[in-house]
């Protein structure tokens, strides 16, 4: 997965919904987020089994944030990515939707604020 055409199937999806297409956003961030973790696992020269799962937990944590359900971005994590369950990736994938849920929340209260006083100036 090179990073160049995940970086371009996220700018098509965010396109596309701009101009009113039916796709989801979520495609566009689990497409980026995965081809981001897919290009930090070369440069790092992970196994193959290592960066499939970083890359699950990339898109998991993804799905995970996009819609505030961490068990969501787990079971899209293991299902469509890893391809099975397994006790060796069930820290790490649920590690990463519990924290991306977590810290999206801190990240759109903060943007929420800033809207906030942009609007009262």
């Amino acid at each position: 997965m090179s990073l160049r055409d995940s970086v371009f199937v996220a700018l098509q999806t965010i396109g596309s919904s701009g101009a009113g297409a039916s796709v989801g956003l979520e495609a566009g961030y689990t497409q980026a987020a995965s081809g981001l973790a897919s290009h930090i696992g070369r440069r790092l020269r992970l196994r193959r089994a290592d960066m499939r799962l970083m890359v699950g937990c990339a898109a998991g944590g993804a799905i995970g944030a996009a819609f505030d359900a961490p068990l969501t971005g787990a079971f899209y994590a293991f299902e469509l990515i890893l391809g099975s369950y397994s006790i060796a990736a069930f820290v790490p994938v649920m590690a990463a939707t519990f924290m991306a849920t977590v810290t999206r929340q801190p990240a759109g209260a903060l943007a929420a604020c800033r809207r906030g006083a942009a609007d009262r100036a």
